[in-house]
């Protein structure tokens, strides 16, 4: 991602908004013109990115290609198997942050892309249960976790 991002590709879609409170991301142009096979792989390559901007580009980016891009609900079933192993990775990482933003974006995946994510399931929840009990973010796997029953 941090490559991507020197390189330019990330700015080609993505930029920081300053006008808030807080920084957010915004898209350079509308949503539709984003092309969603390229930029939502690259955004949840960096979720496990720490530094910013980067972190903040590929968490909210993701987000918000998922629930703002018009063909998310039918392009993302198909591109699963290139999101679940960078999200696996930020679910497994050490820092609560970077798990944090990653069950944002499993939460959201299950219900974008529905039973299609039960394929997947046995990638993704190894490193939730690591996660379920005694950790600071145990209540919001559980919130994951519904959301996984309710969608898929």
């Amino acid at each position: 991602f941090a490559a991507a991002y020197k390189a330019g590709a990330v700015g080609r879609w993505l930029r920081v908004d300053q006008n808030g409170a807080r920084p957010d991301v915004a898209f350079v142009a509308s949503a539709a013109d984003v092309p969603l096979d390229a930029a939502l792989p690259l955004c949840f390559d960096g979720l496990a990115e720490a530094t910013h901007p980067l972190c903040l580009l590929a968490r909210r980016g993701a987000e918000k290609l998922l629930r703002e891009h018009p063909r998310a609900r039918a392009e993302v079933p198909t591109m699963l198997p290139h999101l679940v192993a960078p999200l696996r990775s930020a679910l497994a990482c050490k820092e609560r942050d970077v798990v944090s933003a990653a069950l944002v974006n499993v939460a959201t995946l299950a219900e974008i892309s529905g039973s299609a994510l039960l394929a997947h399931l046995d990638k993704l929840l190894p490193p939730l249960a690591r996660h379920a009990f005694g950790s600071p973010l145990s209540k919001k796997v559980l919130q994951v976790l519904h959301a996984i029953e309710t969608h898929v």
